[in-house]
C-alpha cells in the first residue's frame, strides 16, 4: 500500500480511518483505538519505488513521509498507547529495483529521505520505532560474506518469484535463504532477526 494515495490496495492513511471510522464514516472503532491493543504504522516502500521507477517525483514521496507523523499522533488521540512505527528497509537493496532499470544508489537515498522525515515521532512515549533500514543493511552485508550469521544467503531474488512462478524453484519451497519474499517487501518485514550473543 502507498502511504497517502489509494490504489488497488488502500493506502496506509485510508486504512486507519477504515479501522476508526469504517467505510460509511460511522462504523469502525466510533474513533476509538483500543488502548491495549499494538499498532503498527509501517509505510513508505511502495512510495519510493514508485518515485524510482519514474512513476511520480521525489516531492510526492517526502510529502508522503511527513504525514506519518500525523496517523501516528491520530492513533494516539484515538487512544492507542502502544505504536510501532517501521522505517523503511533500504529499497535500494529490493530485486524490483534493480530489475525495472532503476538507480540502487538512488532507491538508498531516497529511503534514507523518506525515513528522514517521519524520525521524529520515535520521541513519542507511546512509540517504538523499528530501525529496518539498518537492519536491511546489515543482514545485506552478511550476505555479502555468504550469510554466515543470519542464514540469509539470497538478495538479489525473490522467493515468491522462485517459488510460486516456477522461475528456478527452491526445491525445498522454503524462504529461508532469501532475504526479499517478493521483489520489493523483505522477510525483515515478517520477523526482526536477533542477533547471536
Amino acid at each position: 500500500a502507498r502511504t497517502v494515495v489509494d490504489g488497488a490496495v488502500p493506502s496506509v492513511q485510508s486504512q486507519i480511518n477504515l479501522y476508526l471510522y469504517g467505510s460509511d464514516g460511522l462504523s469502525g472503532t466510533g474513533g476509538v483505538a483500543d488502548p491495549n491493543a499494538i499498532y503498527t504504522v509501517f509505510a513508505g516502500g511502495n512510495d519510493i519505488k514508485g518515485v524510482a521507477a519514474g512513476d511520480f517525483g521525489p516531492t510526492e514521496a517526502f510529502g508522503a513521509s511527513a504525514v506519518i507523523p500525523n496517523m501516528v499522533n491520530q492513533l494516539i488521540a484515538a487512544g492507542a498507547k502502544s505504536i510501532l512505527v517501521a522505517n523503511v528497509p533500504n529499497v535500494g537493496l529490493a530485486p524490483i529495483i534493480a530489475a525495472g532499470g532503476s538507480d540502487p544508489t538512488q532507491a538508498t537515498g531516497l529511503t534514507m529521505g523518506f525515513n528522514a522525515g517521519f524520525a521524529a515521532v520515535d520521541g513519542l512515549p507511546e512509540v517504538a520505532l523499528v530501525d529496518t533500514f539498518t537492519t536491511s543493511n546489515v543482514i545485506a552485508a552478511d550476505i555479502a560474506n555468504g550469510g554466515p550469521v543470519y542464514g540469509f544467503t539470497n538478495a538479489n531474488d525473490s522467493c515468491a518469484m522462485h517459488n510460486e512462478y516456477g522461475v528456478n524453484p527452491d526445491p525445498s519451497g522454503s524462504c529461508d535463504s532469501y532475504l526479499f519474499y517478493d521483489l520489493l517487501l523483505s522477510l525483515i518485514h515478517i520477523s526482526e532477526p536477533t542477533r547471536p550473543e
